[in-house]
């Protein structure tokens, strides 16, 4: 178990100061005493990238060949590369295979420091200095008219837009297999 948390650890801290929201965001999905129908965990888990539209229908075929659903994640947040995290959380809730899925969800406005070194040239070419998105459009590349800007206090700030996404994984484990009634000959 020692070994176990010790590599843990050590995905976390490679993963730098990043949350894990997967482990935030996990809902455990197997019934009480299920447990005992699932074959002991064997080693890291198979992850297996799917469309969001699809998920459901690959957990299904996944049972279907075995295989049992222990818990799930979903969550919405910066686009970026949260596959350390997700690594470490089917470790952590011991998956013998992962499906996840990410789907596009628009972008968000955050307020980011502006450059102070050449405040002239990097911040003022944008006509205000900064960026404002709208739905799901790429962020325009400044505001061409005047009712659009807003003088930040001491030019310290911008609005800048960050895209975001929605992350969905499935967990799942390999059960033990029923065995199937044979009718015995007379």
């Amino acid at each position: 178990m020692k070994r176990f948390s010790l590599a843990v650890l050590a995905l976390t801290l490679l993963s730098g100061c990043q949350s894990n929201y997967y482990a935030q965001k996990y809902r455990n999905d197997l019934p009480a005493g299920a447990e005992r129908s699932l074959l002991p965990h064997s080693g890291p888990a198979e992850f297996i990238r799917v469309d969001a539209g699809d998920l459901a229908d690959e957990a299904q075929r996944a049972q279907l060949r075995g295989y049992t659903v222990i818990g799930y994640s979903k969550f919405t947040a910066d686009t970026d590369d949260y596959v350390p995290i997700l690594r470490a959380q089917a470790d952590a809730v011991q998956a013998d295979m992962v499906l996840s899925s990410i789907s596009p969800e628009g972008f968000s406005n955050q307020v980011v420091a502006m450059d102070q070194s050449t405040p002239n040239l990097n911040n003022q070419n944008n006509s205000g200095g900064y960026q404002v998105s709208v739905g799901g459009r790429a962020p325009a590349a400044s505001m061409g008219s005047l009712n659009a800007q807003a003088n930040m206090p001491g030019g310290a700030t911008v609005m800048g837009s960050v895209p975001r996404s929605i992350y969905r994984a499935v967990f799942l484990r390999k059960r033990v297999e029923e065995a199937v009634p044979q009718q015995v000959g007379k």
